[in-house]
């Protein structure tokens, strides 16, 4: 199985893409339903995920700073 992890949040801006992206459905498109919180601490930003779900190339894809990754597990 493949999941998704943050291991460079130092890099993130706090853009949200990734949670639109994993928020993503056939019909709509939505920041409350996302597998992803990005959460502000301070001026750093803190990725909290969804571990049971299956990790897709189009979230990390979404990323412009690249702190998300994709792991074999």
């Amino acid at each position: 199985m493949k999941i998704l992890t943050a291991p460079h949040m130092e890099r993130c801006i706090g853009c949200f893409l990734c949670v639109l992206a994993a928020g993503n459905n056939k019909d709509t498109l939505s920041l409350n339903n996302s597998l992803i919180r990005v959460i502000a601490q301070g001026r750093e930003f803190v990725a909290e995920i969804d571990s049971g779900i299956e990790a897709e190339e189009g979230v990390v894809a979404s990323c412009p700073r690249n702190c998300l990754k994709i792991e074999e597990v």
